[in-house]
């Protein structure tokens, strides 16, 4: 099954990714295992998901 999303910086994710808990973040690891030094991700959850397709998930990096 694919989705086609036309993903949208909202005002509420951007504000969602700026007050993310530290404890939030995880470093970001690419392809072959190594840690992207400087790059982290987290999972945004909440509201700003109304109207996407279930299941799916917002990673940001």
């Amino acid at each position: 099954m694919s989705y086609s999303v036309d993903m949208n910086i909202t005002d509420a994710i951007h504000q969602a990714v700026l007050t993310e808990p530290l404890a939030a973040w995880t470093p970001a690891v690419g392809p072959d295992g190594g840690i992207h030094v400087g790059a982290c991700v987290a999972e945004l959850t909440g509201c700003m998901l109304d109207g996407w397709p279930k299941g799916m998930r917002l990673i940001v990096r």
